[in-house]
């Protein structure tokens, strides 16, 4: 009887000192997930909340979004930072303090950035929660391709919802000439009209400077550009040179009514600087609208068919037609009245002696009005049967 009592003793002894083991070894367990990667722990462990329901339940165990409110949480003060005007003369400094809003402990893994900005100093880049750092990021102006730009900067963490964090910091630099206006707007231009602008370009400091040339970035049509020295006696302080850039503008018949815009270089002798982008920007108006400018017909026409397309002229006052015509010898233009003296049809034909194949040619005439005559153009691309 004894021997039963103390088998039935021993056997309780045995499954506690089990639970205690078991109890010690969750423990362990449960110290090893809080000291590795939080995140796959979160992820590895088993949630019996429903997809649809994330505010919990007394029946449900804790799923991703309870740890997600302990997770680190990076944060600035401003994702588009000022750092004002910058030294035309170096790189310079700007601070951007990083905060962890969360409770775990937030890491800065990584840090990418533009050309001619670069981390000098990242403070500490494990910041507990509720804590933060500093940063100092240098800004060379030598990347800077005018006197003002923007630098990007992404920070990579263990942020769960941000893991990269992408900043702008915009930043001016000292000047060492100044431009007025900056940009030409020449307003409203009508075709058959000549408009001329003149911006002043000024020595800003005390770093030699002159300007070297002016010339379009790409094709701009009707535009001319000039410049030259100013008079030393306008000068606003002596030994700084200003200069005159002009541009002169008449749009030709291949400029569409509309916005008209060009880019110009203005060549310095700066190191820094040798190039500055200077826009041009106008509105085309006229009297009158051709439609389409364009004529292109995909599908082949044959010899001698007449009346394969048709342009219309219209305008807000009686017009006439004059000196039509069509370069080659693959096509020949009628012109045709309109129901109003507002408005006039070219009538495009294929020659009897037309070459096969695709042809192209140009339709030339002028509007002319009790006020103005305008000369203008349409493009003729056809192809013709062989």
């Amino acid at each position: 009887m004894r021997t039963k009592a103390n088998w039935v003793a021993g056997g309780i002894i045995a499954g506690l000192a089990l639970l205690v083991v078991l109890i010690l070894w969750v423990d362990a367990r449960q110290e090893e997930a809080a000291d590795g990667d939080w995140l796959d722990a979160v992820r590895s462990r088993p949630s019996h909340m429903a997809s649809e329901d994330h505010g919990g339940s007394p029946h449900m165990l804790p799923g991703v979004d309870a740890d997600l409110a302990n997770a680190p949480a990076i944060a600035v003060q401003d994702e588009h930072v000022n750092a004002g005007v910058i030294s035309r003369d170096g790189p310079s400094e700007v601070e951007i303090t990083i905060f962890n809003e969360g409770r775990r402990t937030l890491e800065i893994r990584d840090v990418m950035t533009d050309e001619g900005c670069m981390v000098t100093d990242m403070g500490e880049s494990s910041i507990p929660g509720g804590g933060e750092t500093v940063m100092t990021v240098l800004l060379d102006p030598a990347f800077m391709h005018g006197f003002e730009g923007e630098y990007e900067l992404t920070l990579v963490s263990n942020d769960p919802r941000r893991s990269r964090l992408p900043l702008r910091i915009a930043a001016e630099v000292e000047p060492e000439f100044t431009i007025e206006p900056r940009h030409f707007e020449l307003g409203e231009v009508a075709r058959g009209e000549t408009v001329e602008q003149t911006l002043r370009v000024q020595q800003a400091s005390d770093v030699p400077f002159s300007v070297t040339g002016v010339e379009p970035l790409r094709e701009a049509p009707g535009l001319i550009v000039d410049y030259e020295q100013a008079p030393e006696s306008e000068w606003e302080h002596p030994e700084r040179p200003e200069y005159l850039v002009s541009v002169v503008f008449s749009p030709p018949p291949e400029v569409e009514v509309g916005p008209y815009q060009a880019f110009l270089s203005l060549n310095t002798s700066l190191q820094r600087l040798p190039r500055l982008r200077v826009d041009v920007s106008a509105e085309v108006v006229s009297f009158y609208d051709v439609e389409p400018r364009v004529i292109r017909i995909s599908d082949p026409v044959q010899r001698g068919q007449e009346g394969i397309a048709s342009a219309v002229v219209s305008a807000d006052r009686p017009i006439d037609i004059e000196d039509l015509t069509v370069t080659g010898d693959d096509f020949t233009v009628d012109l045709r009245p309109g129901d109003d003296p507002a408005t006039a049809h070219i009538d495009v034909n294929v020659a009897s002696d037309a070459q096969g194949g695709r042809q192209t040619a140009r339709i030339e005439f002028s509007v002319a009005s009790e006020q103005e005559t305008v000369s203008d153009s349409i493009q003729l691309i056809v192809r013709i049967a062989e």
